[in-house]
């Protein structure tokens, strides 16, 4: 299957077609993480807003949610992955 990339770089020496699609193929991958990393997403039966009152905490909950994040995305991984015997 072939997938085409317009873009308006016409510098192709400073832009190879490779690089362009390789970045392009990256930046949705990072988008979709992003995305999904979403406290409502990730939690849809808490408000929306980080209940931390004070910047200490907020971070501390910031780094909760990433690491909860990262553990379900490690278990989905794993679960995806090809057993090994």
């Amino acid at each position: 299957m072939r997938i085409r990339l317009l873009t308006t770089l016409c510098e192709h020496q400073l832009f190879p077609a490779a690089l362009v699609a390789h970045l392009y193929h990256e930046r949705w991958s990072m988008k979709a993480v992003s995305t999904r990393s979403r406290p409502t997403r990730c939690l849809p039966n808490r408000p929306t807003h980080l209940r931390s009152q004070l910047p200490r905490t907020t971070v501390q909950e910031l780094y909760g949610m990433l690491l909860a994040h990262l553990a379900i995305r490690t278990l989905m991984y794993e679960a995806a992955s090809p057993r090994k015997h």
